[in-house]
């Protein structure tokens, strides 16, 4: 019964990495026989290696048929670090996998030749040209935002940004994070407590506080977990901005804020986008204020800064002004946030 072997670093695991598996899996014959994908990864890289295991082992949880194994050590890149390079890899692959004659090494570079040679098994190139999935993952990793749908999707949560746009009332928030999403490829997540008090009715209770602290964990936690293939997620407000408005109304039990702060904290957001309040206020029964603005630009900064959590304040202007103001700022954002992705080296 031959098995197939695989041997990855996925720095970046994607969907070309997949592609790979997927056809080792098409290899096998008969019921029993597995993949043996082998992970290997480097304590210095910038990616950790639990999470690009356990991103392919969510990928496979439900096919027994492909085991994931872990290789978690310092062992030589290149044949030029090691005198016998290919007998160590040799050996290493080995601890894995009891290596048959009939086993396949499946590989989409030449150096699965001597990886098979050495193992004594047959080597079966895949996908060598990029012809049929044309996905690399130097280049996926050198342009993460707009390479993210070929990230494997159980990986992308690791790569992709969540930004929340924040300040005080009637400043634009809503408009600006519709705009971002669309103008960024970005998911758009808006207020839970609005679409809530539309529902049930605009008066504020303790009660119904603790249930926009509820709807907006688990929208937050929602769109940090299950959304998919867009490299950020737009929210048109986040728990920190529930806390300023339990700061602000000064109801709720040292009880009910005490959990608010701590869901925010675990849900914080990436970056923050601060709109500037210097506009005219427009009324809403739905705001604290009613007919006034309740807060300032400078309460939301400084409760940013308590909190030591990164943003950027859009200065005034139109709205086209704006928007690419604050579309430089989450684009720099996200290429900082990965420099040491794209520049990594083995």
């Amino acid at each position: 019964m031959p098995n197939t072997i695989v041997l990855m670093t996925a720095l970046v695991p994607t969907t070309g990495h997949k592609y790979l598996i997927d056809y080792a899996k098409n290899l096998l014959h008969y019921v029993g026989d597995q993949v043996h994908v082998i992970v290997g990864t480097l304590e210095q890289e910038p990616v950790k290696g639990i999470d690009r295991v356990v991103a392919f082992s969510r990928a496979y949880i439900n096919d027994s048929r492909v085991k994931i194994h872990w290789l978690n050590r310092d062992v030589p890149q290149e044949p030029s670090e090691h005198p016998d390079f290919w007998n160590v890899w040799r050996d290493i692959v080995r601890e894995f996998v009891d290596v048959k004659p009939d086993d396949y090494f499946v590989a989409s570079e030449l150096y699965g030749m001597d990886m098979a040679n050495v193992l004594g098994c047959q080597f079966m190139p895949c996908n060598r040209y990029r012809e049929t999935m044309p996905v690399k993952g130097t280049d996926v990793r050198h342009d993460l935002m707009d390479s993210f749908d070929q990230i494997l999707p159980e990986f992308q949560k690791h790569i992709r940004k969540t930004v929340t746009i924040f300040g005080a009332e009637s400043c634009g928030k809503t408009t600006m994070t519709r705009a971002l999403a669309k103008e960024l490829n970005g998911w758009f997540v808006p207020e839970w407590a609005r679409e809530y008090l539309e529902t049930v009715g605009a008066e504020v209770t303790d009660e119904r506080m603790r249930a926009i602290i509820q709807g907006q964990s688990a929208l937050q936690t929602t769109a940090r977990d299950d959304l998919k293939n867009k490299p950020f997620v737009f929210q048109d407000t986040d728990l920190f901005s529930t806390l300023g408005y339990y700061r602000l109304w000064g109801g709720g039990t040292d009880h009910d804020v005490d959990l608010c702060e701590y869901r925010a904290k675990r849900l914080k957001s990436d970056f923050y986008i601060v709109m500037n309040d210097g506009i005219p206020f427009e009324a809403d029964p739905l705001r604290y204020g009613g007919d006034k603005r309740e807060s300032k630009m400078q309460f939301w900064i400084d409760l940013l800064e308590e909190y030591n959590l990164p943003y950027y304040v859009v200065p005034l202007g139109d709205h086209r002004q704006q928007l690419n103001s604050a579309c430089r700022a989450v684009i720099q954002m996200f290429d900082e946030a990965h420099k040491h992705i794209r520049e990594y080296k083995r």
